[in-house]
């Protein structure tokens, strides 16, 4: 999917400048609790998602455990109690508009 960008060119004393809105951005993107503890009723969350992103989820052999859609951005939730997901360390991967960011989850069981 490609990234929509509103152009907006400024014409001032004879020079043009380029703004560009619409850009994603992952700086902001928080994920917790981390590590997850067993017993905690709280999900795991992803906060401050692009719209149309794309949350997978693998274990650290690469095999995909789960795959969350966030079409809307903002947060979603990852209900961790009531999955059959041993304890380790996980590998989350946030894709949209062709970008993506890696980190790393601990789930304690």
């Amino acid at each position: 999917m490609k990234v929509i960008q509103v152009m907006l060119w400024i014409f001032l004393c004879g020079v043009s400048v380029f703004v560009s809105a619409g850009d994603i951005t992952f700086s902001t993107v928080r994920v917790y609790p981390n590590p997850w503890k067993s017993g905690s009723t709280q999900p795991v969350s992803f906060e401050n998602l692009p719209v149309n992103s794309s949350i997978s989820i693998y274990t650290i052999a690469g095999q995909k455990v789960r795959t969350i859609p966030a079409s809307s951005g903002g947060t979603v939730t990852w209900d961790v109690a009531n999955q059959s997901i041993a304890s380790g360390v996980y590998i989350y991967r946030i894709s949209a508009g062709g970008q993506s960011k890696k980190g790393k989850i601990v789930i304690v069981k």
